[in-house]
């Protein structure tokens, strides 16, 4: 048949019994009983108004220009057999994260649980679990078991380094039995994390009117991440409520709001609020704001400077091609972590010094030439010493 596209070997539908087809639909396919392609709309005159006259041409015929691309795969594909075990799908994921503080004080070591789910129809015996601070693959850790499809079980990750500062912790499934996830959509979940450390308490007292349900309250950092909110509160209930945040040097922002206009004092009770550390009288407010005020205070020298540390943490020979020694001054109460950072403040390397003991080797052999900070935190006191590689 030649349609005007010049001649070709095809299959003519004279007239449909059911349905038609419509201009523009070219290269639509022709299927047989056992739902396996034979063929392509090559031409005719059917359209919505008209089920008369279609061309279709053999894809046997066009399979020598098809086969470079679709590959050679015989003469006949398995078509969809309806028959057929339906493949399992296989699906973990990661549903909460959960046993560390939104905001840690004093302490340079997270140690998370998480959730891990079975979504899919396949029996789960091993997953892997990665964890992530600020997109920086830190560590992962392996769980084996069996997960029936649906059911969850909760896994301690191990310890997980972290220094002073905002962090986003995320926790992400991969390899499920070794193998590919269908759905990585549902794979990670994440939570933001602040740490301070060292870091000192300061306390925040306020003392509402007979109408705590028009007030709230927030405690920003510099950068106006929210590190701490309350509010509303039950009206009628005048007893002090007390806070108690942990808060590193540098400057806040403390902002409360009156959803009324007229403060906590004076027409209907006898409110006030006060922030307070062991340094000094942050804010101390008489509550009379109206619909509220923003007062901002600073912590300055907090724990101790890194100019202190090379009297208690040595690091020698200096520079060293790898093999390292870590010397502290006094034996330590209690096991530590040591951090190693590069010059944008990375994580490298870390480990656990244990309790005890006044020096330990390090090997670094595997970590690239430049220079390191080497951090730890102990009783609070965040300590630093630069350390030189060369290869």
């Amino acid at each position: 048949v030649d349609v005007g596209n010049g001649p070709a070997d095809c299959w003519r539908v004279p007239v449909w019994d059911v349905g038609t087809t419509e201009p523009g639909s070219s290269g639509s396919g022709l299927w047989n009983a056992n739902h396996q392609l034979i063929g392509q709309l090559y031409g005719g005159q059917a359209s919505c108004d008209n089920n008369v006259n279609d061309y279709y041409g053999r894809l046997s015929e066009s399979w020598e220009f098809l086969a470079e691309w679709l590959g050679a795969c015989g003469d006949t594909l398995g078509g969809f057999d309806p028959n057929a075990i339906p493949i399992e799908i296989r699906d973990a994921s990661i549903t909460s994260i959960v046993g560390i503080a939104e905001n840690v004080c004093n302490d340079t070591v997270i140690e998370p649980t998480v959730t891990l789910k079975n979504n899919g129809e396949e029996l789960l015996t091993v997953v892997t679990i990665e964890y992530l601070l600020n997109d920086v693959l830190v560590g992962d850790t392996q769980w084996t078991g069996n997960l029936q499809p649906v059911q969850t079980v909760n896994v301690q990750l191990p310890p997980i380094p972290v220094s002073t500062g905002q962090h986003e912790l995320k926790v992400r499934s991969t390899a499920p039995n070794n193998l590919f996830d269908f759905v990585p959509a549902n794979d990670a979940d994440s939570v933001q994390v602040i740490v301070n450390s060292p870091g000192m308490p300061v306390h925040l007292s306020i003392t509402p009117d007979d109408f705590g349900s028009d007030i709230t309250w927030t405690l920003e950092n510099e950068e106006g991440t929210v590190l701490y909110s309350g509010g509303p509160y039950q009206d009628m209930d005048t007893d002090p409520l007390e806070y108690e945040f942990c808060l590193g040097s540098g400057c806040f922002v403390f902002t409360i709001n009156d959803a009324f206009g007229d403060g906590i004092c004076c027409g209907e009770g006898e409110g006030g609020y006060s922030i307070i550390s062991e340094a000094a009288e942050h804010v101390v407010s008489d509550g009379q704001y109206g619909s509220g005020e923003v007062r901002e205070f600073c912590l300055a020298g907090v724990g101790m400077s890194g100019a202190d540390a090379p009297q208690a943490l040595r690091l020698w020979p200096n520079p060293s091609t790898g093999e390292l020694n870590l010397a502290w001054s006094a034996p330590l109460a209690t096991g530590t972590t040591w951090m190693l950072r590069d010059a944008m403040g990375r994580l490298c390397a870390t480990g656990r010094i244990g309790s005890g003991t006044t020096a330990q080797a390090l090997d670094l052999r595997g970590t690239a030439a430049g220079v390191y900070v080497m951090e730890m935190a102990v009783n609070g006191v965040r300590y630093t010493a630069r350390v030189a590689l060369q290869r």
